[in-house]
């Protein structure tokens, strides 16, 4: 899996008419990653067409503009993230409880990628300043951060 894979499932449930950044690191800084605004994930600071990268409908996530069945990356239902537009037990990707995003249908400790709290995406089980990957600005759930992890595959 490539290493930014996690940052798209943040915004499942974004406030349309906001616009929400993602910064690299462990502060706000200039490096923008993504933009979010009206349901969709734009490349760093951009909110023109030209640059989304995903869209967001119905608990799906989309490749680019598109909202077409042909171009679903992936589904998020019930705190667990599923391949394509599969629901299916064989299709669990990742599992998200509590702030944590865990390996497949697992919610074992040892199973842990990613922590989210306070606004930041830390690496495993942790919440040291050290493994602090993504700062983002705005009010945010930590269910809100879900679809940031898996789509990103498709789209770096």
């Amino acid at each position: 899996m490539k290493k930014i894979t996690f940052i798209t499932m943040f915004l499942f449930s974004l406030n349309a008419l906001s616009q929400i950044k993602v910064f690299k690191g462990d502060i706000f800084n200039n490096n923008v990653v993504m933009t979010y605004h009206n349901s969709k994930i734009y490349k760093g600071n951009s909110v023109a067409n030209k640059d989304v990268l995903a869209t967001f409908s119905q608990g799906k996530i989309y490749k680019g503009n598109s909202v077409a069945n042909k171009d679903v990356l992936s589904t998020f239902s019930q705190g667990k993230i599923y391949r394509g537009s599969s629901v299916a037990n064989k299709d669990i990707l990742f599992t998200f409880l509590q702030g944590k995003i865990y390996r497949g249908s697992s919610v074992a400790n040892k199973d842990i990628l990613f922590t989210f709290s306070q606004g930041k995406m830390y690496r495993g089980n942790s919440v040291a300043n050290k493994d602090i990957l993504f700062y983002i600005n705005g009010s945010l759930s930590s269910d809100e951060f879900v679809f940031i992890w898996y789509t990103n595959k498709y789209l770096f």
